[in-house]
Parts: structure tokens; C-alpha cells; sequence
């Protein structure tokens, strides 16, 4: 893939990829966002070595989840910012360059597979990227479910007697029997019971 974009690169100088000089690098980080890129898309190549070092990690990290071919997200990569670089002029501003850059690595990913090859299940890379996300979205979604009930179990719990949080403690998470919390709470077996049940009772009364 990377042969393919040499011949259009000729106005990009080999320097821009690497390393900016601590000094360059400071005076860059300082400055906003837009106004790094403003000044890439005006031609400044030591902002646009800066936006490359900043977002290179992210992308290859992003890439990798989307496609397990190493070298194929690093010449993707690699593309997309000698085609940045080379259409600077045609860009216009953005408010976010990292969302920027893995929208675009999206796409350019997509698109060479879609023109190079076929999943073995039959379907395009942009349906196995949909499936991906679709995966990841209802990761987050679960995530924030088990975060409420927490939340709502936590809750509840404060709304309890001291006595039956401290039976509950003991019953499920010390994994005490009857015989040891009566002991630890000097109280009849019997008492036991009654209270834990009771608090059971109650807090299943509280979520539902």
C-alpha cells in the first residue's frame, strides 16, 4: 500500500514523521487544539510531525481492534497522513483531530479491504467493523446496567437497620453461617433467621 502513495507524496519532506526537538514540542503542546491544526493545514510541518506523534499511538491501538494486520494499519496509517498532508490546502477546520483521524483510518480500512478481499464468513470488513461496534456498544450498555443496579442495591442497603446490613454483611459476604453471625451478633439462632430474612425481605421490596 505505501508504494502506492509514493509518487503523490513528493511535497512531503521525510523529516515530518519524526521525532519534533523538546523545545518544538513544549511550544506545540501549549497551543490549542485548533490552532495546531490550523497552522498544519497552512503548511507548518512541525505541527503537523506534533499531530502525527500525538495521535499515532491511538490510531494504531484503534486500527489493531478493527483488523488484527499489523502492516496493513501501519501503511493505512501512514496513507492517510501523506494524503492529509498533500490535500492540507482542501481541509478545513475541525474541532476534535483525533476523532478526525480515527473516522478517516475507519474508512480508510474499510475501503481496502472491501477492494482487496472478502471475509472468510462471506461478509465485507464494513460489516465485521458494524458487528465490532455494535459489540462494544453493548459492552458499554451492560456495563452502565450493572453500574445502576450497584447503585440502587447500594441504596437500599442504607436504607436497612444497622443490624440487618451488619446480618447481610456476614450472610454473603463473609459467607457465615447462621451459627456464626448469631455468635458475632449475640443473638439466639432463632433471632438469626428473623432478621435476616426480614432484611431480605426488605431490601427485595427497595429494588423492585
Amino acid at each position: 500500500m505505501r508504494q502506492s502513495t509514493s509518487k503523490g507524496s513528493s511535497d512531503l519532506n521525510s523529516n515530518s514523521f519524526k521525532v519534533v526537538k523538546r523545545s518544538q514540542k513544549n511550544a506545540q503542546t501549549d497551543k490549542g487544539y485548533q490552532e495546531l491544526w490550523n497552522d498544519f493545514i497552512s503548511g507548518c510541518e512541525s505541527s503537523f510531525a506534533m499531530i502525527y506523534q500525538q495521535n499515532f499511538m491511538d490510531l494504531h491501538k484503534y486500527g489493531l481492534g478493527l483488523c488484527n494486520e499489523r502492516e496493513v494499519v501501519k501503511d493505512c496509517i501512514h496513507d492517510l497522513f501523506v494524503d492529509l498532508w498533500n490535500k492540507r490546502e482542501q481541509l478545513k477546520p475541525v474541532n476534535n483531530i483525533k476523532s478526525y483521524l480515527l473516522v478517516a483510518l475507519k474508512r480508510r480500512l474499510i475501503n481496502y479491504f472491501n477492494r482487496s478481499k472478502k471475509t472468510s464468513s462471506g461478509m465485507s470488513f464494513e460489516d465485521d467493523v458494524r458487528l465490532i461496534s455494535i459489540s462494544r456498544e453493548r459492552e458499554l450498555i451492560d456495563q452502565q446496567v450493572v453500574k445502576e443496579k450497584r447503585k440502587r442495591v447500594l441504596a437500599a442497603l442504607n436504607l436497612l437497620t444497622e443490624r440487618q446490613q451488619k446480618a447481610l454483611h456476614l450472610k454473603f459476604y463473609d459467607n457465615c453461617t447462621n451459627e456464626e453471625i448469631a455468635g458475632k451478633l449475640s443473638i439466639n439462632i432463632e433471632s438469626t433467621y428473623n432478621l435476616i430474612s426480614k432484611a431480605v425481605k426488605r431490601l427485595r421490596s427497595y429494588l423492585t
